[in-house]
């Protein structure tokens, strides 16, 4: 046997069917059937169209259909395609097969939420999957359309495994605008495979789009009713302007007017004087108390007419004022210098406007703190170089009504300020706006993250802080355990960067098997790898937040090695020991024989698992079997899909048995059992002859046994009769069974007549033309019947006679011309015999 592929290096996408063309040519001298196999793969990831027959010297196509599931890792895999001749079991032939499995990319960008409210700065969750199967590594970029928004992702760069995810944060910018209704900033999250590119490519797909939308300062609603108080306003002027153009029209009672005007004025200093109010905060809201409060004149700020400090609750009242428009300045203590509303001088202040005995309160004015500096020292091993931020924690953000896209946490505010501590572990952080709550948050490599909350006062100068930098704050609990239970001795290896923490599972009691990894830097994601003698390894990827204590971690070890157990069962009179067994799975391959006691059995050990394993069973009497076995992760051992403790195959004979019953019809039809038929099988150069039995009990019946397994030309053959041919297929182990009926044979009749009159009683006799007038024997003597005929049945044929006709005294009367008989024939001769 030759056997090709084409082609031998195939391209297979997963999800879609590769095609391949298996060439099988029978060099061979026999008829031989074909079975085509492809190791090192799931057999449900291939369609094979069938087993080709093959008559010798000729050649057959076998088309074979690969499809890999989606998720297969790119690259080249090797495998292997086995050609066997199931007709002789022992006729193998193996082809190399090279699989490229092309790279499909699969990057998958997520926010979470889409769309975030804010101010000046928003937040937003990006989680970024490569669902390809290839690594991908590259850089997040943003796109606003518009180029009025800041985008800063982090992590900004990725670097995943297939099937791997990595979790950050996206911090929008934009300027917030002042008036009108809310801005909707659309971003588009982008990805480039150049870490070192600012910006994506021209015409990239994005990947993700958010929305940012930025709330005014002053919304719809304050203008409507800032826009309502200056209709009314202007509405009274018109109506006073009205009111004094009437009265100084009307000449007719001058004095009354006037009279009017005093009686006004009086009513004017009856009412009192007028009296402003309101309070003062900080940007986070909380009130401040002990700011002085000064009301000057509008048209010239350096008079001052009133003054008055907030009280605890950052509350103010200035009375006694005249009728008038007065601008309020405030002033404290680190605290920068503001006018109503909020304006750095009084060329942008907004006059307050004071009517005769009229309080005009709701006056709100915003403090900002002198900036503030604060310094310290990180202390510890090893300090140098660690990384201090200055953030503003979530909660504080929360309380202030802005957006919060998780649970508050200490050190996961929005980072403010950053430093970077010196060889003695000092830092100093300027320009810190206050007063304010804020995180210092310290980091570095290998050390866990350590967060101190300050309350910084305005303008205050804080110095003294000391944080300690630790190794780790954080643990990893779990067990492990296997198919028998826990497992004792484990060892349990966490490792993060260049942090790497090792562990053993306990060994006794209840304890046994569990473990904990302690001291471990946080937040950080730790490859967790665990592993036993004996079992195969395991390995976890976990998350830790900063100081989480994770318990609960349950890890599971199959075997690292199994074992198939068998066993061989054959015909009865037949022993099953000496049957060669081998087992592979493409990349492993073992052998051994079945025993001979207990008989039949056989055992393969040291196998990987998990694994789909080809067990093969050959000897050269019996039949070759082959089963697929799948070994899983505990060694449980499951064919077809059923789990079982033991294989057990049944095994057949390598050759097969031909028999039957050979009939032949008379010249009235009937069949009847006939010996003596010469039986001839052929199969390439292979030829056997036998005849059937002469014997009353088998009469007709013939046997032919140690047949190869394949397909025989058999022919039978008796005198006189035309032969009988078919094609029979045997198989191993089985036993074929043909029943033919011949046609009738050859015969011979005729009539005798004397002068037109038959002749009755006369002897008939039947020489070959050869052996007539030599003296030998005639072959066949019989008598006409009363009207002159005989009948000779059963003739050899092809052959050529004489009749020979005699009188009742036995001298001859005459006889026939030569006669030629054909098989199966029925020749008619008439013979006329002269008057005496």
């Amino acid at each position: 046997m030759r056997a090709e592929l084409s082609p031998p290096v195939l391209d297979a996408v997963p999800g879609s069917p590769a095609h391949l063309a298996v060439v099988v040519t029978n060099t061979s001298d026999v008829i031989a059937a074909y079975e085509v196999r492809v190791l090192g793969v799931d057999p449900r990831w291939v369609e094979i169209d069938g087993e080709p027959r093959l008559f010798p010297g000729t050649t057959g196509t076998v088309r074979v259909a690969l499809t890999l599931p989606v998720g297969v890792a790119a690259g080249a895999r090797r495998l292997a395609v086995q050609v066997r001749a199931t007709t002789t079991g022992d006729d193998v032939e193996i082809c190399d097969l090279t699989v490229h499995v092309p790279a499909t990319p699969g990057l998958r960008v997520r926010l979470d939420p889409t769309t975030v409210t804010a101010g000046r700065r928003g937040v937003l969750s990006v989680e970024v999957a490569n669902e390809g199967n290839t690594r991908l590594t590259g850089r997040l970029h943003g796109v606003d359309p518009e180029a009025a928004t800041a985008f800063l992702a982090d992590p900004g760069s990725f670097d995943l495994a297939p099937g791997e995810h990595l979790a950050g944060r996206v911090e929008l910018r934009a300027k917030r605008p002042w008036f009108g209704t809310p801005v909707v900033r659309q971003v588009e999250v982008h990805a480039s495979d150049d870490l070192a590119a600012m910006a994506p490519e021209p015409g990239s797909r994005p990947l993700a789009i958010g929305a940012f939308v930025q709330r005014p300062r002053f919304s719809r609603g304050l203008m409507s009713m800032l826009g309502l108080l200056a209709a009314v306003t202007v509405f009274a002027v018109v109506v006073s302007v009205g009111l004094g153009s009437v009265l100084a029209r009307s000449q007719a009672d001058r004095d009354l007017a006037l009279e009017v005007a005093r009686s006004r004025d009086r009513a004017v200093t009856a009412a009192g004087a007028g009296t402003v109010a309101g309070t003062v905060l900080q940007p986070d809201g909380a009130a401040v108390a002990g700011v002085s409060v000064d009301v000057t004149a509008a048209d010239d700020a350096t008079v001052v007419v009133a003054s008055t400090a907030s009280d605890a609750a950052g509350a103010f009242r200035v009375g006694g004022l005249a009728a008038g428009d007065y601008k309020v300045r405030l002033r404290g203590a680190g605290y920068a210098e503001v006018w109503y509303p909020a304006a750095l001088s009084d060329a942008d202040a907004e006059p307050v406007a004071v009517r005769g005995g009229q309080t005009v309160d709701g006056l709100t004015v915003m403090l900002g703190g002198t900036p503030a500096t604060i310094a310290g020292t990180v202390e510890g091993e090893d300090v140098a170089g660690a990384r201090v931020e200055l953030q503003v924690p979530l909660d504080v953000l929360a309380a202030d009504g802005g957006p919060v896209a998780q649970a508050p946490g200490a050190g996961d505010g929005a980072v403010l300020r950053t430093s970077v501590a010196g060889a003695d572990g000092t830092f100093l952080l300027t320009s810190v706006p206050s007063p304010g709550v804020y995180d210092l948050v310290v980091t570095k490599e290998g050390f866990s993250a350590q967060v101190h909350r300050l309350d910084v006062g305005a303008g205050e100068d804080r110095e003294g802080v000391e944080i300690d930098l630790r190794t780790g704050d954080g643990t990893i609990t779990g067990v492990v355990s296997s198919a028998d239970g826990p497992v004792a001795g484990a060892t349990v290896v966490a490792t993060w960067g260049s942090t790497v923490v090792r562990t053993l599972t306990q060994t006794e009691g209840e304890d046994a098997g569990t473990f904990t990894l302690r001291d471990l830097p946080t937040p950080a994601t730790f490859t967790v790898q665990v592993s036993a003698p004996g079992l195969a390894p395991e390995t976890l990827a976990l998350d830790l937040a900063r100081g989480q204590q994770l318990e609960g971690v349950a890890v599971s070890l199959g075997l690292a090695s199994g074992s198939i157990d068998g066993l061989v069962t054959v015909p009865a009179g037949s022993n099953a020991g000496g049957v060669l067994v081998t087992v592979t799975d493409g990349a492993v391959t073992r052998q051994t024989v079945t025993t001979t006691e207990p008989v039949g059995a056989w055992r393969v050990a040291g196998l990987p698992v998990p694994s789909t394993y080809t067990v093969t069973l050959t000897r050269a009497d019996l039949g070759t079997q082959v089963v697929s076995v799948s070994l899983d992760a505990t060694g449980a051992v499951r064919v077809g899909g059923t789990a079982t403790r033991r294989v057990t195959t049944p095994m057949r004979g390598a050759r097969g048995t031909l028999t039957g019953v050979v009939q032949q019809k008379d010249l009235t039809g009937t069949a009847t059992r006939v010996g003596g038929v010469t039986v001839t099988l052929t199969s390439g150069a292979t030829t056997l002859r036998v005849r059937t039995a002469t014997t009353q009990a088998d009469l007709g019946r013939y046997v032919v046994e140690n047949l190869e397994p394949g397909t025989w030309s058999v022919t039978f053959e008796r005198r006189g009769t035309r032969p009988v041919s078919t094609t029979v297929t045997v198989g191993a182990g089985t036993a074929s069974t043909f029943d033919p009926v011949l046609v009738a044979p050859a015969s011979l009749a005729g009539t005798v007549t004397q002068g037109g009159t038959p002749l009755a009683g006369v002897t008939v006799r039947l020489w070959t033309a050869a052996a007539y007038g030599t003296g030998a024997s005639p072959t066949a003597t019989t008598t006409t019947d009363g009207a002159g005929a005989f009948t000779f049945e059963d003739v050899d044929a092809p052959a050529s006679y004489v009749v020979e006709i005699l009188s009742g005294q036995g001298s001859v009367l005459g006889a026939s011309k030569v006669v030629t008989v054909t098989q199966s024939q029925a020749a008619k001769v008439a013979v006329t015999v002269e008057a005496p």
